[in-house]
């Protein structure tokens, strides 16, 4: 009975042990969210233990294996077969928390590093907890030994056989399998190393954020996007079909839009610092021009319109941009406005005049003229409230970004600046020229231009850093290789090193970037850490030919990399043509390596 019991009562020790420490992990994360009390470490425990059963029923089931079949290595198949559990897991995790949590359907390169964040925790834990009864595990899986054997005793003999066969090669029957442990450590130094790109990712993050919170308050005090429509009149109307129905509203406004607008617009941006950010803020001047001529539709009697109280309206999103008094020339007459409107039917902000008027004018036709100075943040846009319409946009700035519902007929982008034209027409508007408010919602349809900063550092500093993976795996790979063809190891406390030196450099990037084009940026970041890896790999094997090929082979990595960042439609496409080759050349360079002893295949005799 002890016999079957002992496989169970071990799994079972470094199963509660795992659950144990990964739920205090887990514990210490979300104090960063200000959960508080045992009662919460008491869920997740048991929460841990629910979903981990199976790893446990698992690690119970190989033992037995491992102690039966002649596994060259027990210990280390133990190790493998705990990092592929926790690969599963990793794999589960990363799933439920983008399908559950974010939302998302498909994989992406969070998921990726999701299921290698998840995977690295769980390894290492389990690898803590395996540690911790190495001695219990030794002696179950090596009963041959007669004793009871610990692990430091058993080391302490494997150095001495060593010592007195040092100078012989050691064949692939005399020692365990030492690449594919070497190579096992690599992997989970590679995940280990992604743990504090995730921080770095944080901190991106929170720069951009510190940025949108300082465009925000220079915005707020100087003024918001501006989103600005043209005149329009409102004039109140009774429906006398419906006085008769005290339950139907029978009064409100006709709202009465211009037959012919045209807006010239000419915007001047301004770009002014705050801290070490650049917020982009422009002043405009926009001269409006066009008649008003209404035919009236059926359902319009035009004898229910008060016409005395009739209001001359004009929307502003943001008011504070305003710069000069506004005064609309209506026919021969002047009119100043004033802030208010009669109805939000259109905008909630605005300005409006009442101003005199009769059918027999709206009948022949009334122009209209106002000259319009504002400021604004980054976006200007207009909203196309006329049977025709004719929208110019001029400016110095070279950088636009044309957005809304409507792109323009015609455009001009140089160095110099750009100008822009959006032609409308009654046909493709889903309103007419006339109509009662609470009958007919006109639709947003607002377009216009923003004016985008030629580097935006902060979403490629984001997108470098979610090809983290690569960097770190490849190098760690082109390490191991070289390491083989070298025969001089590398320690995994150097790969580390090497790891945070590659960490380090997206948070130079990130703060470099904060000061200069992200081109440039990127090449001082990648140069002084290409360089300091490149002095750290000659200072190891002692010589400059491995250390400017290792160098060489950084450097094309990063520039592939750059490549990618700035690619937007075919970055797939060069990113797996790019990982193909890649792969292509280590297979290549690592075709005579002989995997059970790590020498070069001729060297073995």
């Amino acid at each position: 009975m002890k016999k079957y019991l002992q496989p169970i009562i071990l799994a079972f020790r470094i199963w509660i042990c795992t659950v144990f420490f990964a739920t205090c992990v887990v514990f210490i994360g979300i104090q960063f969210s200000q959960i508080e009390g045992l009662e919460v470490f008491a869920l997740i425990l048991f929460v841990a233990m629910l979903c981990s059963f199976p790893a446990f029923v698992m690690m119970a089931m190989f033992l037995p294996l491992l102690k039966v079949y002649r596994v060259r290595n027990k210990y280390s198949a133990f190790i493998t077969i705990q990092l592929f559990i926790a690969f599963l897991y990793g794999l589960l995790g990363a799933s439920f928390n983008l399908m559950f949590i974010f939302r998302i359907r498909s994989p992406d390169l969070s998921f990726l590093f999701s299921c290698f964040t998840i995977t690295t925790v769980l390894f290492i834990v389990a690898f803590f907890s395996t540690f911790i009864t190495r001695n219990a595990l030794f002696n179950y899986l090596y009963p041959e030994s007669g004793s009871t054997i610990t692990f430091t005793s058993l080391v302490t003999e494997i150095k001495t056989k060593n010592m007195d066969t040092n100078q012989l090669p050691a064949s692939p029957a005399q020692q365990p399998n030492r690449v594919f442990i070497k190579g096992m450590i690599t992997a989970g130094l590679i995940l280990l190393m992604n743990i504090p790109a995730f921080f770095i990712q944080n901190l991106v993050t929170e720069r951009e954020q510190r940025q949108k919170e300082v465009v925000k308050e220079v915005s707020s005090k100087w003024a918001a996007s501006q989103t600005l429509s043209g005149p329009y009149l409102m004039i109140p109307y009774i429906d006398q079909a419906k006085l008769t129905a005290p339950d139907l509203p029978n009064a409100g406004y006709m709202i009465l839009l211009p037959e012919q607008l045209d807006v010239n617009t000419k915007l001047y941006p301004e770009a002014r610092l705050r801290s070490i950010y650049k917020v982009l803020l422009y002043k405009t001047q926009a001269y409006f021009s066009g008649n008003f001529k209404v035919q009236w539709s059926p359902e319009i009697n035009p004898g229910d319109l008060d016409f005395k109280k009739a209001r001359i309206c004009f929307n502003l999103s943001d008011l504070k941009g305003i710069e000069e008094e506004l005064i609309i020339k209506l026919g021969n007459k002047s009119y100043p406005l004033h802030i208010g409107l009669a109805a939000s039917e259109i905008g909630k902000s605005g300005l409006s005049a009442p101003i005199d008027l009769d059918e027999s004018i709206l009948q022949t036709g009334l122009s209209f003229n106002l000259l319009l100075k504002c400021r604004g943040s980054e976006q200007l846009q207009f909203l196309p409230l006329a049977a025709n319409s004719n929208f110019q946009i001029q400016s110095s700035w070279p950088n636009p970004s044309f957005n809304g519902n409507s792109l323009p007929a015609m455009r001009e982008v140089k160095d110099s600046g750009f100008s822009a034209q959006w032609n409308f027409n009654q046909a493709n508007l889903p309103y007419n020229t006339n109509y009662v408010t609470g009958t007919n919602q006109i639709s947003s349809l607002a377009f216009g231009v923003s004016m985008v900063q030629p580097a935006d550092q902060y979403n490629k500093t984001m997108r470098s850093v979610k090809y983290a993976i690569l960097i770190i795996g490849l190098t760690f790979v082109l390490f191991f290789i070289i390491e083989l063809m070298q025969k001089k190891p590398f320690h995994p406390v150097q790969y580390v090193l090497v790891g945070f030196a590659l960490v380090i450099f997206y948070s130079l990037l990130l703060a470099i970037s904060e000061f200069m084009l992200f081109s440039w940026s990127y090449l001082i970041a990648a140069t002084a850490t290409i360089l300091l890896i490149t002095f750290y790999t000659r200072n190891h094997f002692k010589q400059w030919k491995t250390a400017l090929l290792f160098g060489t082979l950084i450097s094309c990595l990063y520039g592939f990399i750059y490549i990618l960042i700035n690619l937007e439609d075919t970055a797939l496409l060069i990113g797996s043509i790019g990982l193909f080759v890649v792969l292509a050349l280590i297979m290549y360079a690592s075709r005579k390596v002989n995997w059970y002893t790590g020498l070069p295949a001729n060297n073995i005799q």
